[in-house]
């Protein structure tokens, strides 16, 4: 054995010196060696050791033979050497010829009786045409001994059982370790399972080269390779094998850097996998021959799948390892609850299209709501009914004036519903009245009243700096695509953050306000009845309902006065409070819509959202888990158990 040899080397001599053609003592001495030690270079030490023994013991004799060979008869007498040969019959005593005739008659007689002994043995072993003498012509596994009656294995059908070297075995061991924790991400669990199938056949079949040397009896071979019956059964009922072993395998290794080297010797092993199903004789058939001649009978294929117990290919969940398994549930659980959260999303932007918003509803909204707001703003400020148009349209068109006169219109007409007692007009003992209630409550909604101030008072600072500044929504719209490759001039991108600011302030409006109409929803549902809509003659309900919206942190309740009537010189004067909530959320949702909100515009195009639904969708299905479309998100995560 050459010294330093590396382990990978070791195992390749180690295969070779195994292999080499011995007697059957000697092959029992070197699995003897095999099996008493587990290191490999003791193994190839002893191994060595013996066949260097057995080359010595044959060297000894064959010189004996040869110099026998050369003595001469003189010598030989001289020595007492006798020719071990001849010995035997020179010691016969010799008799005496037969006379011509009798000769010929003892002759005849012998030729009669040939024959006779022949057309017996003939009747008695003449084959008769049964379905193991179909199969076998067809398939050519077996052979019959001397006498045609017992089977044996065909050289070429053993045969099957080599032909990957060794060079190729330890890299597509290495292959199939690496894709084992790594290929259930990018394949079908089909895929991934006919992988598996093919892993577990292949650590089994590497084991069988030198079968027929090691076993001898039918019953051997089928005990000793039950394993690699079992997985070939379930690998070949796979469909489409041949393609995840040939390409998604292969593939999988070679998008690698780590593990691309092993995409060459990975494909030969999978091509010799794919030909035993393939070449004749099939590993399918010899595994036949071994049930035939072990239970001398003819057996089908579909009788050796019930003897094996094969399962059906696995469809639902990933035949996976531990770590794998583990890995695969951490991404389970985040893809879903991806899902249902974007699942939630495509609720409410339903809900925001139907009620609130549309982009072929933009113009409209311009011309129904803007229009006049912008008229009532402009009054106000010029405190004259007659605005020109011009007017109008350089406050509808330009971001930074338009911005400015729905910050006003907000300070005027809604903030006041959430910083002071509105007048409402109630029913109370039959007779209608009229009081101040809070209808929000003032401390739930104070962060965003203070950040409304700090953004109005800057929108009108930045006006007042530069107040010629004529910058249209068009050019506003480009500029939102261009900040995001090229700077914009120090102005500009001082009112794209204003921009921002109003951007986040509406969402917290409209996230708190959506709370509250959910807690009235809540609470509407579990009681069976809209109590705010029925009379109170005593006003206690209405008060107890009035307390619990001046709380710090409101319990879960009705709208204060939902259905009651407000009383406030505005454009929602005598209109209920319900209907001034979804007048205020119309507004705010076109608001941000017209300054091009990324929430509120991916809303609106969910195209990119419903083919990422449907993404999350198929890639959970994948990974073995059917979704459920009512369940919530915290009732979706999953552990191993149910996986």
């Amino acid at each position: 054995m050459t010294p330093f040899l590396s382990k990978s080397q070791a195992h390749l001599l180690f295969g070779t010196l195994y292999r080499k053609p011995r007697s059957e003592e000697m092959q029992r001495q070197v699995n003897k060696v095999v099996q008493n030690t587990s290191d490999i270079f003791v193994r190839i030490h002893e191994i060595e050791k013996l066949d260097k023994q057995e080359e010595k013991k044959n060297q000894k004799s064959f010189q004996d033979i040869h110099h026998f060979s050369l003595l001469s008869n003189e010598e030989r007498k001289r020595n007492g050497s006798v020719n071990p040969t001849n010995s035997s019959f020179s010691s016969l005593p010799k008799n005496k010829p037969l006379p011509a005739l009798q000769q010929e008659k003892e002759k005849s007689f012998y030729i009669h009786l040939l024959f006779k002994s022949f057309n017996f043995f003939m009747r008695l072993f003449k084959p008769s045409l049964n379905l193991t003498d179909l199969w076998n012509e067809q398939t050519g596994v077996m052979k019959k001994d001397f006498l045609g009656r017992n089977y044996q294995i065909t050289p070429k059908a053993q045969k099957t059982f080599s032909g990957i070297q060794e060079d190729v075995i330890i890299p597509t061991i290495q292959g199939f370790r690496a894709a084992i924790n790594h290929l259930w991400e990018f394949t079908e669990i089909l895929e991934y399972n006919t992988f598996i199938s093919a892993y577990q056949f292949f650590m089994e079949y590497i084991k069988f080269e030198r079968l027929f040397q090691r076993y001898h009896k039918p019953q051997e071979w089928c005990q000793e390779t039950i394993s690699m019956q079992k997985y070939y059964a379930q690998l070949i009922r796979y469909p489409g094998y041949s393609d995840v072993l040939l390409k998604i395998f292969p593939q999988f290794l070679a998008s690698s850097p780590k593990y691309q080297h092993l995409k060459v010797p990975v494909k030969k092993a999978m091509t010799h996998i794919i030909e035993l199903n393939q070449k004749s004789p099939k590993l399918s058939h010899v595994i036949q021959g071994f049930y035939i001649i072990n239970y001398k009978k003819f057996i089908t294929w579909k009788e050796i799948e019930k003897i094996l117990r094969t399962k059906n290919h696995e469809v639902k969940s990933l035949h996976i390892s531990k770590k794998a398994r583990f890995m695969s549930i951490l991404k389970r659980n985040l893809l879903l609850r991806q899902y249902h959260s974007f699942n939630k999303k495509m609720k409410e932007a339903k809900i925001v299209r139907e009620q609130y918003l549309s982009e072929e509803k933009r113009e409209e909204f311009q011309e129904k709501h803007l229009l006049p707001l912008l008229q009532e703003f402009l009054q106000r400020i010029y405190k004259t009914k007659d605005i020109s148009t011009d007017i109008i349209q350089s406050y509808m068109f330009q971001p930074n004036r338009l911005l400015f006169a729905i910050m006003k219109d907000f300070d005027f007409n809604y903030l006041p519903l959430f910083q002071f007692p509105s007048m409402i007009r109630t029913l109370n003992n039959k007779e209608i009245k009229s009081r101040k209630v809070c209808i929000f409550n003032k401390q739930f909604f104070e962060s965003q009243i203070i950040g409304f101030r700090d953004l109005f008072h800057a929108i009108e600072i930045y006006n007042k700096k530069n107040p010629k500044l004529t910058y249209m929504l068009s050019e506003f719209e480009d500029d939102l695509e261009k900040s995001k490759i090229h700077p914009l001039t120090p102005h500009i991108a001082e009112f794209h953050q204003l921009i921002q600011k109003a951007h986040s302030l509406f969402q917290d409006f409209i996230s708190n306000i959506q709370k509250t109409i959910k807690n009235h929803q809540s609470q509407k549902n579990s009681s069976g009845e809209d109590t705010s809509v029925q009379p109170n003659l005593n006003g206690k309900l209405h008060e107890k309902m009035d307390q619990n919206s001046l709380r710090e942190n409101p319990e879960p309740s009705y709208i204060s006065w939902s259905q009651n009537m407000i009383l406030f010189p505005s454009r929602y004067n005598e209109q209920t409070v319900k209907q001034v909530i979804e007048i205020l959320l119309y507004h705010i949702y076109n608001y941000l819509y017209i300054f091009q909100n990324q929430e509120i515009m991916y809303l609106v195009r969910n195209s990119e959202t419903q083919e990422t639904l449907t993404r999350l969708k198929q890639e959970i299905t994948r990974l073995g888990r059917a979704i459920n479309e009512s369940a919530d998100d915290d009732d979706d995560d999953d552990d191993e158990n149910n996986y």
